[in-house]
């Protein structure tokens, strides 16, 4: 969830992209069982014929809609892709071309794109390289603040070759180059700040009308470059405050689908007749990020003593339904580079306060802990952590802030502690950058050293065993390290009305709509 103008600098190569092709998404959660009204791991099942208009209820604010500035996840997650679309893509679990096929040469630095013929943007006119480089070229421009520019840090120049190709070269070879581009949506060469309010991409469906924080209207592109889609002749993004609210209008078919549901509101869904829920294996984590700086101490003692006072049983079991697993693994059981090597802390605050003691806070200390609206199962779980932390002497406040708000007090290294929610994927380089490069060693924390050279050497490994073995040591490094620490992993869960059918969603948790059907 966090993105930061010193964000990640992913990175990926062939060798890469075959293990992802190969490789099962065995998420690190459980399945709900099956039952009526439920659809478990599989997309929405298809109901109707083309055309039609679906509403979507998505727990975002609607009015910047540049898919290269707007940093939130629900919006990055289902209404970005919704216009437009990126050079690569997820398949289910393998990283495909979208609109461009690829070879690596020169040992992993250097990348020759070809555009796949025929493309055009929703206004009609052609895609091409220029539209591709100019897209590079705003990413790199700090002054654009594109939210994942140092995720694209190793990109030395892009070069025009012809109309539809071009090769891009990197500064050193790095293993998560092709991963990292699909965060970069396409825009049209010389499009500026007009996609804020009047976007134009390439993707399934069309911008129409936008009253901000109310309702987005999308309508089809019948120019859309994959044949047969999208199904639907429009699509309706709109946005709620609180899950509560989305489940209310889905129940009352004000709306067609509820994205990103908690796991309490999804058994609802699930014990509705009139509903199908619908469970998708994800690399999703929710996870606490510990702000050294601003903590009493940096000292990790601190931080492993909190971590002692975390009932992650109790949390599973009560604020997430039971739907999911335990994890303090900062790599998702799901990617390739996983290795089962972190012994997870115990819940245990007796020995949280003799370690407080030894580090010096024998009578605790006070802190603010940061959660997000919306986030029922997660901020369920935060009373449940501030009840642990009192039994070790930590007097913990906790604060539900509005998205934006966290958003401006993590961008300026304002927070102490934060339980938050991410969107992994599977390539462990992204979170790498995301979470330890940008906003903990870019903000002044105390972030290992070592854990920062290895996460680094491990996109610098073309080689898929010697990845895996370096993110080995850097997972144990960081269990240690504890800046950003795994609590719980989670499936996407979401849910439609019994008339939807076609709704798919990725191990990142990306929404596909182009698919979708609505039978009125």
């Amino acid at each position: 969830m966090k993105m930061s103008d010193v964000l990640l600098r992913l990175t990926r190569g062939r060798a890469l992209a075959c293990v992802l092709a190969g490789g099962l998404l065995a998420a690190g959660c459980g399945n709900a069982s099956k039952s009526a009204g439920t659809v478990a791991d599989t997309a929405s099942p298809a109901a109707g014929a083309p055309g039609g208009t679906l509403k979507v209820a998505v727990n975002v604010s609607l009015s910047d809609l540049d898919p290269l500035t707007n940093a939130g996840d629900p919006y990055r997650n289902s209404v970005r892709l919704a216009m437009f679309d990126t050079l690569t893509r997820y398949d289910g679990n393998k990283l495909v071309p979208s609109l461009a096929t690829w070879k690596a040469a020169n040992g992993g630095k250097t990348y020759d794109f070809t555009l796949r013929p025929g493309v055009k943007f929703q206004d009609g006119k052609a895609l091409t390289a220029q539209d591709v480089k100019y897209t590079f070229g705003r990413v790199a421009d700090k002054k654009v603040g594109v939210y994942f520019a140092d995720l694209l840090g190793d990109v030395k120049s892009v070069t025009v070759t012809g109309p539809e190709t071009f090769t891009v070269a990197l500064s050193a070879p790095s293993a998560g180059f092709l991963d990292a581009l699909i965060n970069m949506s396409i825009v049209e060469a010389g499009s500026g700040n007009r996609n804020r309010t009047h976007p134009v991409g390439t993707g399934p469906f069309s911008f129409v009308q936008l009253v901000p924080n109310e309702k987005l209207v999308l309508k089809k592109n019948p120019n859309f470059w994959r044949s047969g889609l999208p199904r639907l002749d429009g699509l309706e993004f709109d946005p709620v405050k609180e899950s509560q609210v989305g489940l209310q209008d889905l129940r009352a078919a004000s709306v067609d689908v509820v994205t990103d549901l908690p796991a309490t509101l999804w058994k609802t869904a699930q014990s509705d007749t009139s509903l199908t829920a619908v469970q998708r294996p994800s690399t999703t984590m929710t996870y606490a990020d510990f702000f050294s700086k601003n903590m009493p101490s940096k000292d990790p003692r601190l931080r492993q003593a909190m971590m002692m006072c975390f009932d992650s049983g109790a949390a599973l079991k009560i604020a997430f339904g039971g739907i999911g697993t335990t994890s303090q693994n900062i790599v998702p059981p799901a990617s390739p580079f996983y290795s089962d090597v972190v012994q997870p802390y115990k819940f245990d605050p007796t020995a949280a306060k003799a370690l407080l003691a030894a580090a010096g806070f024998p009578n605790g200390f006070k802190i603010t802990i940061d959660g997000l609206q919306g986030f029922d199962s997660v901020n369920k779980a935060l009373t449940i952590w501030q009840d642990g932390l009192k039994k070790c002497g930590i007097d913990a406040k906790v604060r539900i802030q509005e998205f934006n708000a966290w958003l401006d007090a993590f961008f300026k290294h304002k927070l102490q502690v934060s339980m938050d929610v991410d969107s992994q994927g599977l390539d462990p380089n992204r979170f790498y950058n995301i979470s330890f490069v940008g906003p903990h060693a870019g903000g002044g924390d105390a972030v290992s050293p070592r854990l920062l050279a290895l996460g680094k050497a491990a996109n610098r490994a073309l080689d898929p065993a010697k990845r895996k073995a370096l993110y080995a040591q850097y997972a144990t490094i960081a269990h240690v390290d504890l800046h950003a620490a795994p609590l719980i992993r989670t499936p996407t869960l979401y849910a439609t009305t019994t008339n939807v059918g076609g709704v798919n969603a990725d191990p990142l948790g990306f929404y596909d709509f182009s698919g979708a059907t609505v039978r009125k």
